[in-house]
């Protein structure tokens, strides 16, 4: 019988049996059928104890045959094992990667807390209800704390003298308020007032008359009335140079003459001077259009005249009327002239100037408060009880602000730059000294 050798443990068994008898392996290549007799058999395997080819040599490499199986399913544990190690490996590499974002995420949430705002660095999961309260109140504190209440110490104010001077004091609430207090005088011809500390204002008389001081904080403001009654001041300053429009002048023509008079039985402006050559500007500076626009009429030249400025010169004593005419309407003012005809800005150099011995004479000076412009001049004369002036020599405490030729004072320089904003200019007299108070713009 042809037999067949097997290739695992070399065991020869017929070949019609498919296994091997030994080690199970199955016939894997063809081996010609070759007629073995039972010697050659036995030549060729022959069990020798202890030998390669004992029977318990071959029982073992045929449990090893089939033992031989295992590794080739191995293979396929392998990679089974592979794709587990290498969803471990991922696994361990998606939880390295997360656990270094949230350290960068929390360390980057730190930073910006600290930098915003130092309450909220300890707190990483605040509420939206936390930081909108917290930037709500970020808001009110940039906008400040507004004023709800202002009061003023004195809401009436009366000055008799023009050295006198008021502290007015503000009351405003809340307390902490952080609004600025600002103070404002409708009229600085007869009182100023100035910032004095946070919650004051300091207020002095200019001359006389009445005017109004707004005192304002944030939304609220409160007035305080001022009323001027100096000794010695005379009708107010005279009013600077108008400042011409730059575009035409529309509406009604509102002029109003430099007097506070008025004639009782006619209603017209009314004016009176007992100077000869004294300057009067006729316009208050009110005035919106530029003076030369205007239409100046002195119905008599002899008594006063006006130059195309609104300039009015006094020449003799009398009354008359000086027109303003602008865009078909007229606004009148009576003029008079109270002074003699032989006046002549100067002192009188006859007899009718000397001081009568045997009786006591009384002097008065004819300006006191006079306001004027660069270039503009008036007569300052001292008179005796009799109406007559008297020769003296006028001096001003300041120089290079007036010009003094005389009687006649002309504005040389602003006396915006003296603290008091005006010179002194006085004369003395029998040991009385009189003085005028003089303002140049």
């Amino acid at each position: 019988m042809n037999k067949v050798i097997c290739d695992v443990c070399g065991t020869a068994y017929p070949e019609t049996a498919n296994v091997c008898p030994i080690c199970g392996s199955a016939r894997v290549s063809s081996q010609g059928a070759a007629a073995e007799t039972e010697e050659q058999e036995t030549t060729a395997r022959t069990y020798v104890k202890g030998g390669r080819f004992s029977k318990k040599n071959v029982r073992s490499r045929g449990a090893r045959g089939r033992a031989s199986e295992s590794p080739r399913r191995a293979p396929d544990n392998e990679e089974k094992t592979s794709k587990g190690l290498v969803a471990v490996v991922v696994l361990l590499l998606i939880a390295i990667v997360a656990v270094v974002i949230y350290i960068g995420i929390q360390f980057f949430d730190l930073d910006l807390g600290m930098n915003s705002d130092p309450a909220d660095s300890n707190s990483t999961g605040a509420s939206e209800s936390q930081v909108s309260t917290d930037a709500g109140q970020s808001d009110s504190t940039d906008a400040g704390v507004p004023c709800t209440k202002l009061q003023l110490s004195n809401p009436i104010l009366e000055f008799l003298d023009v050295s006198d001077k008021w502290t007015l004091e503000v009351e405003v609430e809340p307390l902490d308020c952080t609004e600025e207090i600002s103070f404002v005088s409708s009229d600085s011809a007869v009182v100023t007032v100035t910032k004095s500390g946070e919650k004051a204002g300091l207020v002095q008389p200019v001359g006389n008359g009445e005017a109004t001081i707004t005192v304002t904080c944030g939304s609220m403001s409160a007035e305080c009335k001022v009323s001027c009654k100096l000794a010695g001041f005379t009708d107010p300053s005279q009013p600077s140079d108008p400042t011409k429009p730059s575009g035409p002048v529309t509406g009604e023509f509102n002029f109003e003459f430099n007097t506070k008079y008025t004639d009782p039985s006619s209603g017209k402006y009314d004016t009176t001077f007992d100077q000869k050559g004294y300057v009067w500007r006729a316009y208050k500076s009110s005035l919106t259009i530029d003076p030369t626009d205007i239409t100046w009429i002195s119905d008599n030249p002899e008594v006063c005249t006006v130059d195309e400025k609104g300039l009015v010169t006094m020449v003799g004593p009398g009354t008359t009327e000086v027109h303003a005419q602008y865009n078909g309407k007229t606004v009148s003012c009576i003029v008079r002239c109270t002074f003699k005809a032989s006046d002549e800005g100067s002192s009188d150099s006859d007899d009718d100037t000397q001081t009568d011995n045997n009786q006591t004479k009384t002097y008065k000076i004819n300006k006191t408060d006079v306001t004027i412009d660069v270039d503009e001049a008036f007569y300052l004369t001292l008179k005796d009880s009799d109406g007559k002036n008297v020769d003296v020599t006028w001096t001003a405490n300041k120089e290079g602000y007036v010009k003094i030729e005389g009687n006649k004072i002309t504005g040389a320089k602003a006396t915006s730059d003296i603290s008091k904003r005006h010179v002194v200019v006085s004369c003395t007299y029998e040991g009385e000294t009189y003085s005028c108070v003089i303002y140049v713009k």
